[in-house]
């Protein structure tokens, strides 16, 4: 589960990434960019970190999935749109139950 968690924190992060320049790109939102950056490559640093110090690095991973799916999931119930507000909510949601339960196995 452990090793799950990481590689799905680092595919996560690359998305957000995407998905920030794409947001910059299609709608000139520079807080897209500045937003998508910051958060992608806390993932990714998370995902890579966790290879080396497994808790503090998925810990990492987790709140930083949950800060982007808690502002995902206000613009979803704002807009009711799937693209992008739904399915980044759903791929955060899904990355944070992962890394939750990498998290528990740690512990166990």
């Amino acid at each position: 589960m452990i090793e799950t968690a990481r590689i799905a924190l680092i595919i996560y992060g690359a998305l957000v990434i995407a998905g920030g320049v794409m947001g910059y790109v299609k709608a000139a939102s520079a807080a897209s960019l500045i937003s998508g950056l910051v958060f992608g490559v806390a993932a990714l640093a998370a995902g890579i970190s966790a290879f080396r110090a497994p808790g503090p690095g998925l810990t990492a991973g987790l709140a930083a999935s949950l800060f982007v799916g808690m502002f995902f999931l206000f613009r979803f119930l704002h807009t009711r749109a799937m693209m992008p507000a739904g399915v980044t909510l759903a791929l955060s949601m899904l990355v944070a139950v992962l890394t939750f339960l990498a998290l528990r196995s740690l512990r166990a």
